[in-house]
């Protein structure tokens, strides 16, 4: 179930941040995310909700296609808003957080629930909920607000690689001069 789940997730993740991005779609491929929420939020409460070993199979195989799906477009994600110098960095730092949240701080947070909170080891399921839900929820609200920051970034990174500088297409407020600022310190 996993393979197969895990396999599809990313070729249909592949596939859809591709067909977003160049169907002229605002926010293009960061609205995959905003898919892969919904599905977490589903599939936990589904697997923890049925009694039937089959259907929890089911929806550990949609958590697992969901997962993939999302992650598999995350490297597409880095790679619309961060310039060629600055992308294998940006890479490694997305998966030492995602390596450092998901697969430490939640099957411990998950686990600390369980013993702490619950003090039951038979409400596993329970915890889980109490753990992923909140955090999807989150997750999608952060996603959902961060749509109009990446399609800017994206932009700025198009029209310097059209234009051959470094400087971003929108223009920013930036802050008082600096060599004012400098000056104004030697002064006093």
């Amino acid at each position: 179930m996993t393979i197969v789940s895990g396999v599809t997730g990313c070729l249909c993740g592949g596939y859809l941040t591709d067909l977003l991005a160049s169907g002229g779609i605002r926010g293009g491929r960061f609205r995959l995310p905003l898919v892969w929420w919904p599905i977490a939020v589903a599939s936990i409460i589904g697997m923890v909700c049925t009694s039937d070993p089959t259907l929890s199979l089911f929806f550990l195989g949609l958590l697992t296609f969901g997962s993939a799906l999302s992650f598999s477009g995350a490297a597409t994600v880095i790679q619309d808003v961060v310039p060629n110098q600055l992308r294998g960095q940006a890479a490694a730092l997305n998966y030492i957080w995602t390596g450092i949240i998901g697969l430490s701080l939640g099957p411990t947070s998950v686990a600390m629930v369980t013993q702490y909170v619950l003090k039951d080891s038979s409400l596993l399921g329970n915890a889980l909920v109490i753990v992923i839900v909140p955090l999807s929820v989150i997750g999608f609200f952060a996603c959902y607000l961060g749509q109009d920051n990446y399609q800017k970034a994206r932009d700025d990174l198009i029209a310097m690689l059209h234009t051959d500088t470094d400087t971003p297409a929108t223009p920013e407020t930036a802050p008082e001069n600096k060599k004012s600022d400098a000056r104004q310190q030697t002064i006093v």
